[in-house]
């Protein structure tokens, strides 16, 4: 297999702690977890739905924080909502399972 499966696991611990964090912000680090699989998968050739895949969950990772920061609950329910169902996408379609 081309990409790596540690990139796969890191996003995915990522996503469980960032889903974990409750009214806090998300742990720090979390977001760079993320963005060293995408620096991972397209330095060893991954597969580029799943890049693309790790900067949508970038982007959601930065909008739930900016919610936390804000106080807007409503938000954060959306963002942690979206987290999840990527969390669940991310294992169906990654080679961890």
């Amino acid at each position: 297999m081309g990409h790596s499966m540690n990139a796969y696991r890191k996003v995915y611990q990522a996503l469980d702690s960032a889903l974990a964090s409750g009214e806090r912000a998300v742990a720090p680090g979390t977001e760079a977890a993320v963005q060293a699989a995408i620096a991972e998968l397209r330095a060893k050739g991954g597969p580029r739905e799943a890049v693309a895949k790790l900067q949508e969950i970038s982007v959601d990772l930065a909008r739930l924080n900016g919610a936390l920061r804000g106080g807007d609950s409503e938000e954060c329910m959306l963002q942690r909502a979206r987290l999840a169902e990527i969390k669940d996408e991310w294992l169906r379609e990654s080679p961890l399972h």
